[in-house]
């Protein structure tokens, strides 16, 4: 019992060096423009060339990014962009059918501005950089509101009684 303590502190000595060192590492590779880990970006893959976990676009699912972002530029909602990509029978990324959400992940999320982001262990975040697919201002375009589905004066219940 008297071992309990030291060993316990040790266990927790040793883990908080782990974490650590986990953290450096990401931070290095997404310094370096490298993929630090979890599921790559639709619209990427990873290299497997002289520099292994560099971020590659993937050309077919690239071109799903530009419409998406094209189409957010012309005034479409979420939800309509992935009805149209239903309908043409464009894989989603899960290999489901498009949803809401998952136009609004690809549409609000700097990487496919060429800006990789993850936060570090303080709360704080680090910016790396990977290929482009498109500009910063289409980026900054598609993340401004939908324009009102009717546009005009509201009416209120109370208008029509």
């Amino acid at each position: 019992m008297g071992d309990l303590v030291p060993r316990r502190a040790r266990e927790d000595w040793e883990r908080e060096r782990i974490r650590l060192r986990m953290l450096r590492t990401r931070t290095r590779r997404v310094i370096d423009g490298r993929h630090a880990g979890g599921r790559v970006a639709y619209g990427y893959r990873l290299s497997i060339g002289a520099v292994p976990g560099l971020l590659e676009i993937e050309p077919v699912e690239a071109e799903v990014v530009r419409r998406i972002f094209s189409e957010r530029a012309r005034g479409r909602s979420y939800r309509q962009i992935a009805e149209a990509l239903n309908v043409a029978g464009v894989t989603s990324p899960t290999a489901r059918v498009w949803g809401e959400s998952s136009i609004r992940m690809i549409a609000t999320n700097p990487i496919y501005a060429g800006v990789q982001r993850r936060r570090t262990g303080d709360g704080h975040y680090i910016q790396g950089t990977c290929p482009p697919i498109i500009s910063t201002n289409e980026l900054i375009a598609a993340m401004q509101p939908n324009p009102p589905v009717r546009p005009g004066r509201r009416r209120l219940v109370s208008d029509s009684m």
